[in-house]
């Protein structure tokens, strides 16, 4: 308790990080005259319980026994109601683990009297019990990946293995063969030169009747395509937007997209497609986001992006608090072309209402074609019809991609029969099984703080030499860590990354093998999602959702056979007067409104707009204006 007591006074101890026994074994000879050996440690932990000491093998100890001292539950709970800590005192947690050893050793010694048993038998037992296995640490990588086959064979006669996979939830999808096309619309030899530089050089079926679809399609028509992921819808918009620049060079592009990484995914390929093409040789392809510099910097980075850039990524917000309210954005307007929706499956509930919303103010000021693209929508017509209030909506839902086996498991720790106990928890485990076997991967966690432990465990997990090829990624990094993390994992050098929500979409992180998923997900878009992150370029794939204990895990678990088989239900859009009435007066800060504009009349008769005698239009209200 001693030790215990000044691990938990050092000001920069981590406490998820284990002690090792040798660490402590000098300070407990020096205070009681004794040997501290593991076995006394897996004795203690035996009497105190798992819930309070765990028990590790150290990955670089050469198999030495370390120890985690857990907070207890009435500590944790007397720290949460402490505001100025998130812990309860050192004190208060060693008097609970007193306590809770005192009734440990009094059951222990009624068991004995019970069962008249020898106590070093009693004890011998509870060492054997509660020993730790011998993690045996991943090594390097194989030179020849296994396939996905033989990665699952292995899996099944891993040591932590014990019948953990639900086999009533098992889902397989057949492979299948491409369906090629050939546009009807006219593509200059130069755009098919430029993707064929880049692996391109035949389109898919779906590819050209998109591409038919958004060049040839009538006035006020959209274009919605809806395939599986990694089935070569950027490639769609990338051509597209080529040929309308190479028809007229002051034609203008804007690609919005929900996220930021997206964007900037995006835009190094756009940016590389516009310099493949002589004929638009200085034009550019610009992110304009909330990391662009602004007027304050002194860069006049916005600037140059507003009056030179051809091309412009940008995402939501950005196009509703900074372009669409600035009027110098107003010759951009003026030679806008195309409008690409990416990932139209996020835009539902307000968020959906949002967007629809700034189209609409964006449909005032311009005339454009409107394409949106996504791997999972129920009903992409009437979604498209929704957001850009187009009746016209040409949909495209014919995959012609071709695809990889693709195998989906529901994996359940709590099956586990006859696995040999194990330090690590499951996700770590095949995560670690997964460098093991030369394949690449991704995890997805549910909150930040679990992508974090699952990183720091499966650390622990791996020799030293691997450990660099496993990070996190989720929100909160910055602007570089995030566009660091994306180019090593593209270009190869990391093997596997534990990820949030962030990397769901559509961001190209090169070809992955397998995909974890720790909990099921809420939906079936995002299960489908990210599911899709593996088995790009026709590469089989493996996805293994790894049932918690939250209450949603454990329905799915009691009646797993439809989780595989589930749809996206219909997209909603919501219709909150409250949000429809402030766009409605951000429209009218942009251009006043004339009373039978679409926007005024849908909208509730108490919109709050000021009347323009002299214009006779309808004017934002001074509460709304900056």
């Amino acid at each position: 308790m001693s030790v215990f007591l000044e691990h938990k006074r050092g000001a920069d101890s981590d406490e998820r990080q284990p002690i090792a026994l040798s660490a402590v074994a000098g300070a407990v000879r020096q205070s009681t005259g004794c040997e501290l050996a593991a076995e006394d440690l897996a004795v203690l932990r035996g009497v105190l319980g798992g819930g309070m000491l765990e028990l590790v093998r150290l990955p670089d100890g050469g198999g030495e026994v370390g120890f985690r001292l857990q907070q207890p539950a009435a500590a944790a709970a007397l720290g949460r109601k402490r505001r100025r800590t998130a812990q309860a005192s050192p004190v208060q947690v060693v008097a609970e683990i007193l306590a809770a050893f005192k009734e440990g050793a009094d059951t222990v010694r009624r068991r004995q009297e019970r069962e008249q048993r020898p106590l070093e038998d009693m004890l011998a037992e509870l060492a054997a019990a509660n020993m730790p296995a011998a993690a045996a640490p991943a090594t390097a990588i194989p030179s020849t990946p296994r396939t996905v086959a033989e990665f699952l064979a292995s899996l099944q006669q891993a040591p932590f293995y014990g019948g953990q996979i639900v086999d009533e939830a098992t889902h397989t999808i057949d492979a299948a063969a491409a369906q090629f096309g050939h546009p009807t619309a006219e593509i200059d030899e130069c755009v098919w030169e430029a993707l064929a530089s880049r692996g391109v050089d035949r389109l898919y079926a779906h590819q050209a009747a998109a591409l038919d679809h958004i060049l040839l399609g009538e006035t006020g028509q959209s274009t919605v395509v809806v395939t599986a992921t990694a089935s070569g819808k950027s490639a769609v918009f990338q051509m597209a937007a080529l040929q309308l620049l190479v028809r007229d060079h002051e034609a203008r592009i804007l690609l919005v997209f929900p996220t930021k990484a997206l964007a900037q995914d995006q835009a190094a390929t756009m940016a590389d497609l516009l310099a493949r093409v002589p004929a638009l040789a200085g034009l550019q392809a610009c992110v304009l986001d909330g990391d662009t510099p602004g007027q304050r910097d002194g860069s006049g980075e916005r600037r140059r992006i507003r009056q030179s850039a051809s091309v412009v990524l940008t995402n939501p917000d950005t196009l509703h608090q900074a372009m669409l309210p600035n009027g110098a954005w107003a010759p951009f307007w003026a030679r806008l072309a195309l409008v690409v929706l990416d990932e139209l499956h996020v835009y539902h509930g307000r968020f959906g209402q949002h967007m629809a919303l700034i189209l609409a103010r964006l449909r005032r000021l311009c005339a454009p074609r409107f394409a949106a693209f996504s791997a999972t929508s129920a009903d992409p017509a009437a979604h498209m019809r929704a957001l850009t209030h187009e009746p016209a909506v040409a949909a495209v839902c014919a995959d012609g991609a071709p695809r990889g086996r693709r195998d989906l498991l529901l994996w359940d720790a709590a099956r586990a029969t006859a696995a040999t106990p194990q330090p690590q928890s499951d996700v770590a485990l095949v995560a670690a099984h997964v460098l093991q076997c030369g394949l690449r991967g991704i995890v997805f966690c549910k909150q930040r703080q679990t992508c974090e432990l699952v990183v720091r465990e499966l650390r622990e997990c791996l020799a030293p030499e691997l450990r660099d090829a496993v990070v996190g990624y989720r929100g909160g990094y910055t602007p570089a860590e995030r566009r660091s993390i994306e180019q090593r994992l593209f270009g190869g050098e990391l093997r596997l990354v534990v990820a949030t929500s962030a990397l769901e979409l559509g961001i190209d992180v090169g070809a992955l093998d397998v995909v974890l998923m720790l909990g099921v997900p809420a939906s079936a878009a995002s299960l489908w999602q990210q599911a899709g992150r593996a088995g790009r370029r026709q590469r089989a794939a493996l996805a293994i959702v790894l049932a918690t204990a939250a209450p949603l895990d454990r329905a799915i678990v009691a009646d797993p056979s439809g989780l595989f088989t589930r749809t996206p239900p219909p997209v909603h859009i919501a219709a909150d007067p409250a949000v429809t009435r402030a766009h409605l007066h951000c429209a009218a800060f942009e251009r006043p409104l004339a009373p039978d504009e679409p926007m005024l009349t849908a909208a509730a008769p108490d919109h709050g707009l000021v009347w323009d005698r002299l214009t006779g239009r309808w004017c934002c209200a001074l509460a709304y204006k900056p």
